[in-house]
C-alpha cells in the first residue's frame, strides 16, 4: 500500500511545487512584499497549471491513443491544437483578476521615476502600449519554452516506459515458450517412469501415480507464475525423486540433503528440476553396476545453493546432455530471470556430471 502511494505523493510534491513556482522566484520590485501575488505571479501561476495539465494528458492520452497508434498526424495536430489553445488563458484570464484583491504592484520608491534596470525587462510601465507588448512577448516565449519542456519530458519518459513493457512482454513470451517446451519434457519422462512400474507390478505403482497426480497439478496450474513459493517446488523436487527411486529399486543410491527452511522465498519454477532429471536420466544403468546420485539443495536466508553429482554410465544410444534442450533451457531462463543473480558451474569429467548453482532469491 505504501508502495503505491509514494509515487502519488511525488507527483503531488511537484505539481505544487511547479504551481506555486513562479511566486517563489518571480523578482519583486522595491518595496513589494514577497507574499504578494500580482497579477504577473498569478497569470503564470495558471499558465503553469495548463502546461502541468498538458504534460499529464500527453503522457497517458495523447501519446497512448494517438502517437502509439501510428496515428503520427492527428497526434501533431492535437499537440499543436492543444499549445494554442492553452498559450492565451493566463492573459485572458487575468484581465478579470482584481488587483486589490491578489496585490497591486508598488510605484517606485520616492525620489525615482523608473524602476531598477534589473526588472525593466518583465515589469511593464502600464502607460507605455509598447512596454506592455514587450513584456507580454517575453511572458508568450517563456509559455512556449515550458510547452515544449513539458512536451520533451513526457515524450521521452512515456517513450521510456513503452520500451520497458515491449522488452518485459517479450521476456514473458520467451518465458512460456521455454515453459512450454519443458512442460511436454517432463510429462513424457515421468509418465516412462510409471510404465516401468507397472510392467513390474509393483505395488508402489498406485503411489507413483498419486505423485504423478501432484506433479501435474504442480504443472498446470503453478509453472505458469513469474515466481511461485519456493516450499512448492521442493516439494515438487522431493516427489519427482521419491517416483524415480521407487521405479529404480536399489539400482541407485540416491542421497538427497534439504538443509534450511523455505520461510517466504520465491522462486523461478522448474529452475532445478532439468540438472536432477538429467541425473537420473542419464546416471543410471542398472545392467551394469549401481549408480549414484548426490542431490544438495541449501537454503541461507535469501541465497539458495544447489548441488548435484551423478556417476556417468555408458548407455547405447544415449548422449550425455550437458548441452541439450533442457540444460539451455534453464540456462537461457536464468539468464533472463536472474541477470546478473546466478552463478551456474557445470563440470563434465572422470565419469562424472557436476553441477552447482547458487540463485540470490530477493
Amino acid at each position: 500500500m505504501q508502495t503505491k502511494r509514494r509515487p502519488i505523493a511525488i507527483h503531488f510534491f511537484f505539481f505544487i511545487l511547479f504551481i506555486v513556482l513562479p511566486a517563489l522566484v518571480f523578482e519583486r520590485l522595491p518595496g513589494e512584499s514577497f507574499f504578494t501575488f500580482t497579477r504577473a505571479v498569478v497569470q503564470d501561476m495558471i499558465a503553469n497549471i495548463t502546461i502541468l495539465s498538458f504534460l499529464y494528458l500527453n503522457y497517458y492520452i495523447f501519446i497512448p491513443k494517438l502517437y502509439f497508434l501510428n496515428k503520427t498526424f492527428w497526434y501533431v495536430m492535437v499537440v499543436i491544437l492543444y499549445l494554442f489553445i492553452i498559450l492565451p488563458i493566463p492573459h485572458l484570464l487575468g484581465n478579470f483578476i482584481n488587483e486589490d484583491i491578489v496585490g497591486k504592484p508598488p510605484g517606485p520608491p520616492p525620489g525615482e521615476d523608473t524602476i531598477s534596470p534589473l526588472l525593466a525587462p518583465i515589469t511593464p510601465k502600464i502607460d507605455n502600449p509598447r512596454s506592455i507588448l514587450l513584456f507580454s512577448i517575453h511572458e508568450l516565449r517563456r509559455h512556449i519554452y515550458l510547452f515544449f519542456t513539458a512536451f520533451l519530458i513526457s515524450f521521452l519518459i512515456k517513450t521510456r516506459d513503452n520500451l520497458a513493457k515491449i522488452k518485459e512482454d517479450n521476456l514473458q513470451a520467451e518465458l512460456s515458450r521455454l515453459n512450454a517446451q519443458i512442460n511436454p519434457h517432463f510429462l513424457f519422462n515421468t509418465l516412462n517412469s510409471i510404465y516401468a512400474l507397472s510392467i513390474k507390478n509393483d505395488a508402489s505403482t498406485s503411489n507413483a501415480i498419486l505423485n504423478l497426480s501432484g506433479l501435474m497439478r504442480y504443472l498446470i496450474k503453478d509453472v505458469s507464475a513469474q515466481r511461485i513459493p519456493l516450499q512448492k517446488e521442493l516439494d515438487y523436487i522431493f516427489n519427482y525423486i521419491e517416483l524415480q527411486k521407487a521405479r529404480l529399486g536399489n539400482t541407485v543410491n540416491v542421497i538427497y540433503e534439504l538443509n534450511g527452511k523455505p520461510r517466504h522465498n520465491r522462486i523461478a519454477p522448474l529452475i532445478l528440476i532439468t540438472f536432477i532429471e538429467n541425473a537420473f536420466k542419464y546416471g543410471i544403468n542398472p545392467t551394469i553396476k549401481m549408480g549414484e546420485i548426490i542431490i544438495k539443495i541449501n537454503i541461507l536466508d535469501n541465497k539458495l545453493e544447489f548441488y548435484i553429482s551423478n556417476t556417468i554410465m555408458e548407455i547405447p544410444n544415449k548422449k550425455m546432455e550437458s548441452n541439450g534442450i533442457g540444460v539451455e533451457n534453464t540456462k537461457a531462463r536464468l539468464q533472463s530471470i536472474y541477470p546478473g543473480q546466478y552463478h551456474l558451474n557445470i563440470q563434465n569429467r572422470n565419469n562424472e556430471f557436476k553441477v552447482s548453482l547458487s540463485i540470490d532469491l530477493v
